[in-house]
């Protein structure tokens, strides 16, 4: 479904990304590990088509990344990027934000499921109308996890989103996404908890 291709990638003369390679397969759970500053995040931008590589090529459902499929790939895929803070209003709001993108218009979105989830991430319901700015690390990644996953897409990229948990909801976020059969899912992460589940393909990063 999605493969990089001895792909590298250089910031002002020092690669970041070097000869990586990856094949992920549809509904399959892939975890990318290591140290922050070694590259990952750089593995999504690629991906996103954020930036070029400067050697390799990726592809997606066996065709090679351009200007066309691209909008294909980031429609049916949800990203959560470690920036918590670059959205206003309360968690009612940004629903209302999230929802009304052109891309999202069709999704099956309940706000009563929605409640279920924050009753399951340990969130009370009276958090829609509170501030997203005000949350902790933490609720803003339940938040979030809890939101995207009613879009209901077929693409989970995930950077660092536990990290901000204690680790008993590590655990229990980790195990609730890894559940998702329907689900072909990227995460990035240094969290050891990730490393305690079967069916995980792990790809560990080292420095250069």
């Amino acid at each position: 479904m999605i493969e990089f291709q001895n792909v590298s990638k250089k910031f002002q003369g020092k690669y970041v990304l070097r000869n990586f390679n990856l094949k992920v397969q549809e509904g399959s759970k892939t975890l990318i590990f290591g140290k922050s500053g070694i590259g990952k995040t750089t593995i999504f931008r690629l991906l996103l088509g954020f930036m070029k590589p400067d050697e390799g090529q990726l592809l997606y459902k066996n065709e090679r990344l351009n200007g066309k499929n691209i909008w294909v790939l980031r429609k049916e895929t949800v990203y959560i990027g470690q920036e918590l803070d670059v959205v206003d209003g309360t968690v009612r709001e940004i629903i209302r934000n999230i929802l009304s993108y052109k891309i999202n218009l069709k999704a099956p979105f309940e706000e009563s499921k929605l409640i279920e989830l924050f009753d399951f991430f340990e969130l009370e319901a009276n958090i829609l109308d509170k501030d997203f700015q005000a949350l902790s690390g933490g609720e803003k990644q339940r938040v979030l996890i809890s939101i995207f996953t009613l879009l209901n897409k077929k693409i989970y990229l995930l950077d660092e989103s536990t990290s901000s948990l204690d680790r008993e909801m590590k655990n229990k976020v980790i195990k609730y996404l890894l559940s998702k059969k329907e689900w072909t899912l990227i995460a990035i992460s240094h969290d050891q908890e990730w490393l305690n589940n079967e069916g995980l393909n792990i790809i560990e990063m080292g420095g250069n």
